[in-house]
């Protein structure tokens, strides 16, 4: 038996939690200190590369059906926010 390999398991957990924290602080001091809209975009888009790696084609796929959610629901929600507006501008 492997008396090591308990050993190596906690060390990688150990790696993946420094590299989360890392990340996360990463992403804040760029939300606080980077400035500019595009400059953060494309600090965030390497600091997150770099942290999470490769993405599966599942995980893809994964983020296209959300964001197509989130659109839909944007958009019925912007419906809705019209029809308010317009019953309270008409009274009625």
């Amino acid at each position: 038996m492997d008396r090591k390999a308990p050993h190596r398991l906690a060390l990688l957990i150990d790696r993946v939690r420094l590299r989360l924290l890392c990340q996360v602080l990463a992403t804040l001091a760029t939300l606080g200190w980077v400035p500019g809209n595009a400059a953060k975009l494309v600090t965030m888009v390497v600091i997150w590369g770099l942290g999470f790696g490769r993405i599966r084609a599942a995980e893809i796929a994964a983020m296209a059906a959300i964001n197509v959610l989130f659109v839909v629901m944007n958009q019925a929600a912007s419906k809705q926010g019209k029809r308010n507006v317009s019953a309270i501008i008409t009274g009625g």
